[in-house]
């Protein structure tokens, strides 16, 4: 069974931060002028979040100069939705408590003539379009950037995802290649022969077979 493991660009996750905060700016649309400083502080706000999530973010690109694992960032979570289905999976009073908490300031916000969405809306939006600026500038450069499970923790033969490995017997396109001093079939993934002492990777398995490329 294929193990190939997701993967979402991170300008696609930025583009759903951007559109939650456009909906939570027009709910407070009628406040814009009386909460203007709301606005104003959010968005910088969202600007310097942002700008410090990119930061942090760009230190963990992995791998940049493989040919098909490059510029993926390893993550527990690619999209909020993913936590709060583990949340309700484990921890029924923990989803409970973010609803609420969520309620709460959605409901204090319309109270109060929309501070807080507004407040919210403008730092979410302000946090997705830095984040994306960085981003669009790394991929001028090195290609598109993913968010992809991280793999460290998993047993088995998918922990051997995107590990190196030397080729024991010649990949033609099948033969064995060796993983720290274990012994795996494995598979060239574009059929193409790969000689003996050649070093690759492994980008998916199937099975008892692993597929690789050249590293």
């Amino acid at each position: 069974m294929s193990i190939r493991v997701k993967r979402v660009r991170v300008l696609r996750n930025m583009a759903g931060l951007s559109f939650l905060s456009l909906v939570l700016l027009w709910l407070g649309r009628s406040g814009l002028t009386e909460h203007a400083v709301a606005v104003i502080a959010g968005s910088l706000a969202g600007i310097l979040c942002g700008a410090i999530y990119w930061w942090r973010l760009r230190r963990r690109i992995q791998r940049r100069d493989r040919m098909h694992a490059r510029n993926r960032i390893f993550v527990r979570f690619i999209s909020p939705l993913e936590f709060f289905l583990l949340a309700a999976a484990s921890s029924h009073i923990l989803l409970l408590a973010l609803l609420c908490l969520l309620l709460i300031m959605l409901v204090t916000g319309f109270a109060t003539g929309h501070a807080w969405t507004l407040f919210l809306g403008s730092l979410g939006l302000g946090s997705a379009i830095t984040t994306s600026i960085g981003v669009m500038r790394y991929e001028r450069h090195h290609g598109p950037v993913y968010y992809q499970y991280a793999s460290a923790g998993w047993g088995g033969g998918e922990s051997l995802l995107y590990q190196t490995a030397t080729v024991v017997n010649t990949l033609n396109p099948e033969g064995r290649i060796s993983i720290g001093g274990t012994l795996w079939q494995a598979r060239s993934i574009n059929d193409e022969t790969i000689a003996e002492g050649e070093t690759v990777e492994v980008l998916d398995r199937e099975g008892l077979t692993l597929f690789v490329t050249r590293s």
